[in-house]
C-alpha cells in the first residue's frame, strides 16, 4: 500500500510538471529590445549606460560597444589569448555586463573599420591569388 501512495504522488507530480512546461511553452515571446540595433551599429539611439562609465572616456568608445549587435553572428572563431587578458576580458565583463564575445567582435570590427590599410591588404591579396 506504501508503494502505491507513493506511485500516485509521483504520478500526480509528474502531470503537475507536465502542465507547467505546457505553460512555459504557450507563453508569447516578450518584444525585441527597441533600443537594439539591427546590423552593427546604430549611431542614433544609444542604450542606457551607467553614468559612472560614461565620464571614464566620455562615452564614445563604451555607446558604441553598448549599441554594438551581435546578436545575429553565428560564426565561432577559436582565440588565443595570455593569462592577463583572460583576467581584463573577465575583470571588465563583470564592471560592465558587457559579453567577452561581444567585446572582441566590437574589438575586431571596430580595428577593420578605424584601418582601411587591413582591407587594403586582404584585396590585394585576394587580387594575386586569383591571377
Amino acid at each position: 500500500m506504501k508503494y502505491v501512495k507513493t506511485g500516485l504522488i509521483l504520478w500526480g507530480i509528474g502531470i503537475a510538471a507536465r502542465s507547467v512546461l505546457a505553460e512555459k511553452k504557450t507563453k508569447p515571446k516578450p518584444a525585441p529590445d527597441p533600443g537594439a540595433s539591427v546590423a552593427g551599429y546604430d549611431k542614433e539611439e544609444p542604450r542606457i549606460l551607467p553614468a559612472d562609465l560614461i565620464a571614464a572616456d566620455n562615452g564614445s568608445i563604451l555607446r558604441a560597444l553598448y549599441r554594438y549587435d551581435n546578436s545575429k553572428h553565428r560564426n565561432l572563431v577559436h582565440v588565443r589569448v595570455d593569462k592577463l587578458t583572460v583576467e581584463r576580458l573577465n575583470k571588465f565583463k563583470l564592471a560592465t555586463k558587457v559579453d567577452m564575445s561581444k567585446l572582441i567582435a566590437f574589438a575586431v570590427d571596430h580595428l577593420f573599420e578605424t584601418q582601411p590599410v587591413l582591407i587594403t591588404v586582404i584585396r590585394n591579396y585576394m587580387q594575386n591569388t586569383i591571377l
